[in-house]
């Protein structure tokens, strides 16, 4: 049970650091809803995956089309979309060559400040204003001097010393426009994560294998033959969803895991001794008995997963998904009674009147608890859908895994108290759930 736990933990946290390290540019990247003027005039919406921009790469795919097209700078003449996307082309002298590449305005304002990138993803900048629309190059060696001329008095007053970085000039660029247009709305375009939350509800089916026993059992359980019971069941779920690809969920669910056994469990022989009517000497009368047990052992609990989401493709509308975390299980009731001997059918010799008395009696458990809260693992695999903008549809297979620490006190049949004992459970699940998703 702990390897097993151990390996289950272990590809939890792989999964994490897999989700948080391998899609680096996924998690800063960005889907954006819009349209572009493509080259011959034409006007185009769609979706643009903007992640690629610094090869010069930008990502396009169709309303009601799956697959995604590739658009260079020579393609399109403008590309307008949501969170105020503002993207041109621009030629730059590269070297001996001029090349024609993909900006971003990246803050707009009286003064606003553009984003390209020429070979090997070296950033170059332009800037504009209301008044004098046409893009000016910033000089990446002598942009203070050209700042002095082109912003005049501001420059003089500013309180930010401008760099050649990204986040430097949008500073400088702030405070120029604050300077110059007092009053006038900024708007930063430089937001690539944005999280999106979604509540939904989940309903399923799931197996739960007969639970395997150890520590000190006083009350015999792992000597009964439990069925697997299955349930259905039902919850609620959240997701938070970090990147196109990487995602936080939770949930809470109604789990019951009430066991069931009634088993004929054999003979059992009592002797005793009476007299021979017939003769009048003692005799020796054995009683042949068949009994049952009978043992309920109901768990009824408030089970609250928590754990990530990987989304294998997450710039189409159906994709692989994988899930894992932990879970964290609350009971709502825990009882357990256990019938021992009872016969359902005795034979004696026909002679002895009256029959004697058969006490088996019950086996009582004055008082049951359980070390909570339940800590567990899981994983899963399956498909989600995207419906439309704000809904989404999934099915999930899951597998979990949970170790529960009973404590009994038993009696008065058994002189055993305080004991306690482990349950280890395996737990098959399919689920089918829904996700109504907030924001933009």
């Amino acid at each position: 049970m702990r390897n097993t736990q151990n390996i289950l933990l272990f590809l939890f946290i792989f999964g994490i650091i897999l989700s948080t390290t391998t899609p680096i540019q996924a998690q800063k990247t960005d889907i954006v809803s819009g349209y572009y003027l493509s080259a011959t005039g034409d006007s185009l919406p769609g979706q643009f995956y903007i992640g690629n921009l610094k090869d010069n790469v930008l990502k396009y795919k169709k309303v009601g089309v799956e697959s995604w097209e590739k658009l260079s700078p020579k393609d399109i003449q403008v590309v307008r979309g949501d969170n105020d996307l503002y993207i041109s082309t621009q030629s730059v002298v590269n070297k001996e060559d001029t090349a024609l590449i993909f900006i971003q305005r990246i803050l707009r304002g009286g003064y606003n400040l553009y984003e390209g990138a020429i070979e090997n993803h070296v950033n170059v900048f332009f800037f504009n204003s209301l008044e004098k629309p046409t893009l000016i190059k910033v000089n990446p060696r002598g942009f203070e001097a050209q700042f002095q001329v082109y912003f005049g008095k501001c420059a003089e007053e500013s309180k930010v010393k401008a760099q050649y970085s990204r986040e430097k000039l949008l500073r400088y660029f702030h405070w120029m426009n604050a300077c110059a247009y007092p009053g006038k709305k900024q708007v930063k375009n430089t937001k690539r994560l944005q999280p999106k939350f979604g509540l939904g509800i989940s309903g399923g089916y799931y197996l739960q294998a007969a639970p395997k026993f150890g520590g000190a059992d006083p009350i015999g359980l792992d000597k009964i033959a439990f069925p697997n019971p299955n349930h259905a069941y039902l919850g609620l779920s959240a997701n938070l969803n970090l990147t196109p690809t990487f995602g936080i969920v939770a949930g809470v669910n109604y789990i019951n895991k009430t066991l069931q056994s009634d088993s004929l469990s054999g003979s059992r022989y009592s002797a005793f001794l009476t007299t021979n009517p017939n003769t009048g000497e003692p005799f020796v009368a054995y009683i042949t008995f068949d009994y049952r047990s009978v043992i309920a052992f109901k768990l009824q609990y408030l089970e609250v997963p928590i754990g990530f989401r990987i989304r294998l493709k997450p710039f189409v509308k159906s994709a692989p998904v994988v899930i894992g975390g932990l879970t964290f299980s609350f009971p709502l009731n825990v009882n357990l009674d256990k019938y021992w001997g009872t016969p359902y059918r005795v034979e004696y010799p026909a002679f002895v009147n009256p029959p004697p008395t058969v006490a088996l009696g019950k086996l009582f458990v004055r008082k049951i608890g359980l070390d909570q809260p339940v800590l567990g693992l899981y994983t899963g695999v399956g498909w989600r859908w995207q419906l439309s903008k704000k809904h989404e549809a999934e099915c999930m297979f899951h597998y979990f895994l949970s170790r529960e620490k009973i404590r009994a006190d038993v009696g008065p049949n058994v002189n055993n108290w305080g004991s306690r004992f482990d349950m280890v459970w395996h737990r098959f699940q399919f689920s089918a759930n829904y996700y109504f998703q907030f924001g933009k």
